[in-house]
């Protein structure tokens, strides 16, 4: 039985179609730290300028459409610019946001890099929430409120809670809504 499937297994496999990868650009060095390309959480793109996160590195690299460094953004701290761990980022009209999860904060740039300010989210008034470190930023929404997921407690999700509802907060001004 064995003997007659090994043809048919054969000819399926000769005719899957396969694909070359070529490099068009190539971002980073192997054999420069500092241009590493490695621990990117998250990537975004705006006019031919890619911004990367890395977390392990606690900064934000700007990359032209060549695959050259540009810039880096922050450095590990906890002051205006900083991050303790950068993980996502995105476009809010002509303004990079960058979520530090540690710091349960939003830090707002120019598209140059230039820090503009941070906005943080306080969780505490969301339902099991054990801090504000407690929540996971997702999103920043045009009207400048956060999209974000709590991290709920143990005893909390004992008692049939579940870390699946969204939030909305604006801000230091807390919970706006919230969404399952």
């Amino acid at each position: 039985m064995l003997y007659s499937v090994v043809p048919i297994l054969f000819a399926l496999l000769q005719s899957i179609p396969v694909w070359r990868v070529t490099p068009d650009v190539r971002i980073g060095s192997v054999d420069d730290p500092d241009q590493a390309f490695t621990g990117a959480f998250g990537v975004v793109v705006r006019n031919g300028v890619m911004y990367s996160v890395h977390e392990n590195e606690q900064r934000v690299r700007m990359w032209d459409a060549n695959g050259k460094l540009i810039r880096e953004i922050g450095r590990s701290g906890q002051g205006p610019g900083e991050f303790a761990g950068p993980v996502r980022a995105g476009w809010k009209a002509d303004t990079l946001w960058v979520w530090d999860s540690r710091q349960a904060r939003i830090s707002l740039f120019k598209p140059s890099g230039e820090f503009v300010r941070s906005i943080r989210a306080i969780a505490s008034s969301m339902p099991g929430a054990k801090s504000s470190s407690s929540l996971m930023g997702r999103s920043l929404l045009a009207d400048g409120t956060l999209l974000g997921q709590p991290r709920l407690g143990a005893s909390t999700q004992e008692k049939g809670a579940t870390s699946n509802a969204l939030v909305r907060f604006r801000g230091n001004r807390g919970l706006v809504h919230t969404t399952l």
